[in-house]
């Protein structure tokens, strides 16, 4: 099983680098410069749900979650809808990015939380994510253009994957153990691949998914590399983060 998982992120990998070939950014508007923001975690009395921490987003009346879903807040929602919950490969779960989650089931677990809240929680547009991403930059990545210092602020292949089935480091991490970007969201590159809301074409068979991950190699973690595949489809190294509305 495990060497067919492996071949899997292979082709996956084979895939991404094609089409990175085609990839443009998306974004061209002026942003602004990074500034402080504020974060906030509201506690909550109903166990059946975790409240994501949020970032206020400079100049938009959204936040963004500081971390993608997690093991922890999803295994609530699969427990509370009486699902079944999506593998962990033997990782870990807790604070690990949940995996396996298809956009499709993003889009209920979005939809079940904001029942629980009564707020308004769901993907991001591909638009939003960017400009999260970025965060007032102009860069190849939110701290800047050198690829050296990558490490600091991604899991990656090189940090990960390359590493071999067999190493500890090998397959998702959990949440925020890298630096964060200058708005203070965590791992906005690498990873996870992150749903966003958008189709990526007018064809409308595939979704968006942005940030690269665990499994990618530098030049696809990129702030503006795009990456899509059928709504339906689960991964390994696919993830995803809510945004918030006031």
């Amino acid at each position: 099983e495990k060497e067919k998982e492996i071949e899997r992120l292979k082709a996956h990998i084979e895939q991404l680098q094609q089409q990175n070939k085609i990839v443009t950014p998306i974004i061209k508007q002026n942003q602004p410069s990074p500034k402080q923001v504020q974060t906030f975690n509201k506690d909550n009395t109903d166990n059946t749900y975790i409240e994501p921490q949020l970032v206020s987003i400079p100049n938009q009346s959204y936040q963004m979650a500081k971390y993608t879903v997690t093991f922890k807040e999803y295994d609530k929602y699969c427990k509370d809808r009486n699902k079944t919950k999506p593998d962990d490969r033997g990782w870990g779960r807790e604070n690990r990015p949940a995996i396996y989650v298809s956009w499709n089931d993003a889009k209920e677990y979005a939809a079940w939380l904001s029942k629980k809240t009564n707020k308004t929680y769901r993907l991001p547009s591909e638009e939003e994510w960017e400009y999260c991403c970025k965060a007032g930059t102009t860069t190849k990545y939110s701290f800047g253009d050198d690829e050296k210092e990558l490490d600091k602020y991604a899991w990656y292949d090189k940090n990960s994957y390359d590493k071999g089935s067999d190493h500890k480091d090998y397959g998702t991490h959990p949440v925020g153990e890298k630096l964060p970007n200058p708005w203070g969201l965590f791992d906005m590159h690498g990873n996870v691949w992150e749903w966003c809301e958008d189709w990526c074409d007018s064809d409308q068979d595939r979704k968006v998914l942005r940030g690269g991950s665990w499994v990618n190699g530098a030049g696809n973690l990129r702030s503006f590399i795009r990456n899509w595949f059928n709504p339906t489809v689960t991964f390994s190294d696919v993830g995803f983060r809510l945004v918030c509305e006031p």
